[in-house]
């Protein structure tokens, strides 16, 4: 049986009790009371919509997938497309539908959550370096 989570952002923490999630396996998380880091690195899979927290699954190898039904009414009325475009450069793959969505997670299970080829060369892309030293160069850099 697989454990699912609902972490939402912050912002939605207090609307958590109008969610409906009885009779499913959906356990929310209250993401201002429990430590985030640990979530992230127990986690097998992240959907998000466009949630920039996804870099961090990603940087961990991690499956992910984008949940983008609003894609038109976000562009028009929220943010523009910038350099990042989630076509080219995401991390996993884009699902417009609740159907698409279900069946990519079905997928994922199969797969036993290891992340396809194309969508690991983009991790490989974006994060050059994996030596955990990303504190040392931070710091190098904030010191000269």
């Amino acid at each position: 049986m697989l454990n699912s989570f609902f972490p939402p952002h912050h912002e939605i923490q207090k609307r958590i009790p109008l969610f409906d999630l009885a009779g499913t396996e959906i356990t929310p998380i209250n993401t201002e009371s429990s430590n985030f880091s640990e979530v992230v690195l127990k986690s097998a899979m992240m959907i998000t919509d466009y949630s920039s927290v996804i870099f961090d699954f990603a940087y961990l190898y991690k499956r992910t997938a984008y949940f983008q039904f609003d894609l038109s009414a976000y562009r028009s009325g929220q943010y523009k497309e910038g350099y990042f475009k989630y076509n080219r450069d995401g991390f996993g793959p884009i699902c417009t539908s609740e159907d698409e969505l279900i069946s990519e997670i079905e997928k994922a299970i199969a797969a036993n959550f290891e992340i396809e080829e194309k969508y690991a060369k983009r991790i490989d892309r974006t994060f050059t370096r994996r030596d955990n030293k990303n504190s040392e160069r931070l710091f190098s850099v904030l010191t000269k």
